[in-house]
């Protein structure tokens, strides 16, 4: 369980004097994941959207912040398996979250704890916050098996999924 790991780990590191280094509210590894959007940003022109994956929100709330500091204008989404809902309910709360369990088979968004680093920059960089099951995350994931898939096959895949969720939604089409 990552919950009691943190806390045994953080026990230690102040019992031995170690610099213990959250998976969730370090700024240094906000801002190395956050270079995502950066990337995006240096290589999509005209961007008009922007949508992460949420697990504990470092990679989504450093990228937002990179993307909405160089463009304001895009949209920014975020988005959670819904079976582990933790930071989808703290950023609706505006509180720190957790969950008794997070039950999704993408392993790398389950999360049952938020953090406050980067539930601040959620809060502040990103547009909208969206949960999916994980059978729709199933679909997004059967598009990059079979080999090379284009920019735009990809791009239609994801618009897909965000007409799904967010009806009317077309932030890239027409």
């Amino acid at each position: 369980d990552s919950i009691l790991s943190a806390c045994r780990t953080a026990e230690l590191s102040e019992t031995h004097g170690y610099r213990f280094i959250s998976s969730g509210d370090e700024p240094l590894l906000v801002a190395g994941v956050g270079t995502i959007g950066l990337e995006v940003m240096e290589q999509v022109e005209g961007l008009e959207a922007f949508i992460s994956p949420v697990g504990s929100g470092t990679g989504a709330g450093g990228s937002s912040l990179a993307v909405k500091t160089l463009d304001p204008g895009v949209e920014t989404i975020a988005v959670q398996a819904e079976g582990a809902p933790s930071v989808y309910q703290s950023y609706k709360s505006g509180r720190l979250e957790s969950t008794p369990r997070a039950e999704t088979f993408a392993d790398g968004l389950a999360t049952r704890k938020a953090f406050r680093l980067p539930l601040g920059l959620l809060r502040e960089y990103v547009d909208d916050f969206v949960l999916v099951s994980d059978e729709e995350i199933k679909a997004i994931q059967l598009s990059y098996s079979g080999g090379e898939l284009s920019l735009e096959a990809l791009r239609d895949k994801y618009m897909t999924l965000v007409r799904q969720m967010r009806p009317g939604a077309d932030p890239w089409m027409e």
